[in-house]
């Protein structure tokens, strides 16, 4: 049982490893479309695209979670984002 829970809490420091690097790589699309916004003289604020955004992981996920629960965590990635300096 112990190298049962070795071996899984590796692939679930291994997936800790790529959601960091996916956030990051999300990090920097979010602060390249930031400045094209800032450029064209538009809103940075989108309402809309945010609720797309967390309507379509709802509809992405496939749980266990629950879709409110993956909805909630990609608020607190889209309030990062928001909060994000280049």
């Amino acid at each position: 049982m112990t190298d049962d829970i070795t071996r899984l809490r590796a692939r679930l420091d291994a997936l800790d490893g790529e959601l960091v690097t996916a956030l990051n790589e999300r990090a920097r699309l979010s602060l390249a479309v930031r400045a094209l916004k800032q450029d064209a003289a538009l809103p940075l604020y989108d309402p809309a695209r945010e609720s797309r955004i967390l309507e379509r992981v709802g509809e992405l996920n496939a749980g266990p979670l629950y879709d409110e629960q993956v909805q909630e965590v990609f608020r607190a990635i889209l309030k990062v984002m928001k909060e994000a300096r280049a």
